[in-house]
């Protein structure tokens, strides 16, 4: 098989005729139909694997094409069946394409899928923020050295204005204190106003914080 014909005409032999009107969402569908039957023990592995290869080939040229279109709506695989590739197109979508808005689809009734796809996505995002950014714990010194977020610097929001020095304008912000409260929100207005503009809150705060924390003897 050397091209997308070649594994239409494959597929025929098993019954399955794909057309939706968009060559990306007919490659996508004959990805899955393809691994059922290979799963199911109804082909070949050397043809399931030709036939792999150019349909990986005819994707990934889809979303090259893409790229040079704005999007705003797209509608993404996200198929449970795929097990530990389950998240591979939609990942590769966001990071190359991307949306401003994306809708998964094809989950097989399995909505929980969609849940843990985008915990699992703020999770990276969030530990991505910190590695890169600059954490900034607004809380009072005591508190700061009780308990805080490993990698967090102290600048105490009744501090803001006068350590606005020790802020980088051209990296990420990520603010917060023990809960969501209305210093955390006016101490992000006021970095933008001050012409800060990447700047992110944490949710809820420390208080429903699970990751990695220090305290300080």
């Amino acid at each position: 098989m050397k091209n997308l014909y070649d594994v239409q005409q494959f597929l025929k032999r098993f019954g399955i005729i794909i057309y939706v009107g968009k060559r990306l969402y007919d490659i996508e569908l004959m990805k899955i139909e393809l691994q059922r039957l290979y799963d199911a023990g109804l082909m070949e592995r050397l043809d399931y694997l030709e036939a792999d290869t150019v349909l990986r080939r005819e994707h990934k040229q889809e979303l090259e094409f893409l790229k040079k279109e704005s999007i705003d709506y797209a509608f993404v695989v996200l198929d449970p069946r795929q097990e530990e590739s389950e998240t591979l197109g939609i990942d590769y979508f966001i990071k190359n394409v991307g949306a401003r808005f994306i809708f998964p689809m094809h989950c097989w009734e399995q909505y929980d899928i969609i849940e843990r796809y985008k915990r699992n996505n703020d999770r990276k995002f969030l530990e991505e923020l910190i590695r890169k950014g600059q954490l900034i714990d607004l809380r009072e010194p005591a508190e700061f050295h009780a308990k805080h977020i490993l990698g967090a610097r102290n600048i105490p929001s009744t501090q803001l204005k006068l350590s606005l020095a020790a802020l980088r304008k051209d990296k990420p912000i990520l603010l917060y204190e023990n809960s969501r409260s209305s210093r955390v929100t006016n101490a992000a207005l006021y970095l933008k106003k001050q012409g800060y503009t990447d700047i992110y809150v944490l949710s809820y705060g420390l208080d429903s914080w699970n990751g990695k924390v220090k305290k300080d003897a």
